[in-house]
This record gives structure tokens, sequence and C-alpha cells, in this order.
């Protein structure tokens, strides 16, 4: 059943989806995935954690595309999918203390461009989504989705990872997380194909 609701989402998030960025679709049905998994190592609430992943980049759609990396874009982006995350999750029903913890994480997914990391530390599921966010920039198709989005060279990417103001300012909460981003940061590193 839960996962009826979830495809739910997902198909009404699509559209949405499908005017935003080149590659937003592939980022969040990798992080769902991930999402799931972590909701059964770390015992986090699913009925939080699942539509979050899927409608935190949904305001993307609002936003001009080649202006969507500045820090105006990324606010700009938490704002609106906050309010097209309220609409969705009204519209079919969704639990309303559930939502309202939703439509906060995505409002404040994106402080980490303002130095707003407090957040992060004292939500579990900002905290876990940054890693799961951060983690996605070593899956396969993420490295390849940002290099080419930033124009970056192969190593140029991995320094960009492994030198990210991240592990200073929200540092991993999960183990799982962690053990997740070096294993695919090591197979990015040393050229070990897997598909994940």
């Amino acid at each position: 059943m839960a996962m009826d609701i979830y495809q739910q989402i997902w198909n009404l998030a699509l559209p949405y989806y499908r005017q935003g960025r080149e590659g937003d679709c592939e980022h969040v049905l990798w992080l769902w995935q991930r999402a799931h998994e972590l909701c059964m190592h770390e015992g986090v609430d699913h009925k939080v954690m699942i539509p979050f992943v899927i409608l935190h980049d949904i305001g993307y759609c609002r936003c001009p595309k080649e202006n969507c990396a500045k820090i105006e874009m990324r606010m700009w982006h938490t704002r609106h999918g906050a309010d097209i995350a309220r609409d969705i999750l009204n519209k079919i029903g969704y639990d309303k203390k559930a939502s309202e913890e939703i439509i906060f994480c995505i409002a404040n997914h994106a402080n980490w461009a303002l130095g707003q990391n407090e957040v992060f530390k004292k939500n579990i599921n900002l905290g876990l989504f940054s890693d799961l966010g951060f983690t996605w920039l070593v899956s396969p198709k993420g490295f390849e989705i940002i290099m080419k989005r930033k124009k970056l060279t192969r190593s140029e990417m991995i320094d960009l990872v492994e030198h990210n103001e991240k592990m200073i300012n929200r540092p991993f909460v999960s183990s799982y997380t962690r053990q997740l981003y070096n294993r695919l940061l090591n197979e990015r590193k040393f050229g070990k194909i897997q598909i994940l």
C-alpha cells in the first residue's frame, strides 16, 4: 500500500520534473531507492523521507534553466517546490503531520548554499537527505550528470567532491550513507564500473 502512494506522488511530480533541469528524474529515482534502504537502516519515518526525496527538487520547473546553480535560483526552487509539494500532498490527502515536515524539509534542503548548516544538524530528515544528496555526486549517473552540468574534467569532479564544504559543515550523520559514499567514490576514482 505505501509504495502505491509513493508511486502516486511520483506520477504527479513527473510532469514538473520534465520541465526542470536535465538529470533531475535520474537524480530523484536514485535517491528514492537509496532513501528506502536508508529508512530501513536508520529507522527514520518513510512517510516523511520518501515523499521528501521524491518532491525535493520539483521547484526547478519554475527556474530559468541557464541559472539553476545560482544561489537565488536554489532558494527560488525551494520556495516554489514547497508550494507545489503542498498542492500534490493535499491533492492525494496525505497525512497532515507528515506533509508539514515534508514541506519544511523541501523549503530548507538548500540552506547550505546560504551557509545555514544548523538545520541539517537539528533535523534528522535534512541531515540524512544531505548525506544522500551528496552521495548522488559519486553515483555512476550522478557523477556524469554533474560533471557535464558543471563542465568539469573527471579529476576536477573528484576534487570537487573530496574537498567539498559538506565534510566540515554538514558531516555524515549515517554510517550507511558514509560507507555508500566511500564505496562509490572509490569506484569513480579507480575506475570500477558498477551500476547503482
